[in-house]
């Protein structure tokens, strides 16, 4: 994910490289984003399990003003909504919106939240 975000020129442009797993290092600059991985989902069939996956990622975006914050969380919602294709190596079948809705503030920042799920076949990955 880190790859694929570092190298889409919409979100290193309105992030200045701010781009971050897990958690933002302190007394980070604003905007930023943080992503992390929630859940995975393995797809199973009547006998065996299935080579469908589908992976939560929730993305945190940050800034100095509730309208900041909510305008690159609209930028980074148009690169990953119904996204096809290839992804740093995996081969994205499908892409949700699961959950839009704000974060926290305070004096410093406010924040909104973004979950894709993300559905691949295992098979395909690392195909191009």
């Amino acid at each position: 994910m880190y790859q694929y975000l570092t190298e889409n020129i919409n979100i290193k442009t309105i992030f200045n490289g701010r781009i971050y797993p897990l958690v933002m290092p302190e007394k980070t600059e604003y905007p930023a984003v943080v992503y992390r991985h929630i859940n995975t989902v393995f797809d199973s069939l009547l006998q065996k399990q299935s080579d469908f996956v589908k992976v939560n990622v929730q993305f945190t975006v940050y800034d100095i003003t509730y309208g900041k914050a909510k305008k690159k969380l609209n930028i980074l919602k148009k690169v990953f909504l119904d996204f096809k294709g290839d992804m740093s190596g995996t081969v994205i079948d499908a892409t949700n919106l699961i959950t839009e809705l704000p974060g926290e503030f305070d004096r410093e920042y406010y924040s909104y939240i973004l979950e894709f799920e993300f559905s691949y076949n295992i098979k395909k990955e690392g195909e191009k």
